[in-house]
């Protein structure tokens, strides 16, 4: 919402004496103007569906049987359980490896060829 209330009205207004339909005006101007937003709000959610480490913990601790254990509680079991820190840094490794390419792939497609740094420019 807070995306939406900064793009200026003078410029929908502008598009509208230039004759342009909804679907101009969502398209050139809108989306263009809301991408660091989504980018924002698609990175946190991202991360947010790797990060429910803390709900599984207190409600179920990742039972019955292992059923609702994600990768993160089990890199907390085996450190802190099993004191296995090799295993839990090889883990954790592998976990920043699987987080990666939909980052990467968010960024390209949210702020083009020129990558991370011009969303961060603007």
């Amino acid at each position: 919402m807070a995306g939406l209330e900064s793009i200026p009205l003078e410029i929908y207004e502008a598009a509208e004496v230039d004759g342009a339909s909804r679907r101009a005006k969502f398209f050139s101007i809108m989306l263009p103007l809301l991408k660091p937003a989504i980018f924002v709000a698609l990175m946190f959610r991202t991360a947010d569906a790797f990060k429910a480490f803390d709900t599984i913990l207190m409600i179920t601790r990742g039972g019955p049987a292992g059923s609702t254990e994600m990768l993160t509680l089990w890199i907390y079991k085996v450190a802190f359980s099993h004191l296995e820190l090799g295993t839990t840094s090889a883990a954790s490794y592998i976990l920043m490896l699987i987080l990666l390419p939909p980052v990467l792939i968010l960024t390209r497609l949210l702020t083009g060829k020129e990558g991370l740094s011009a969303l961060l420019r603007r």
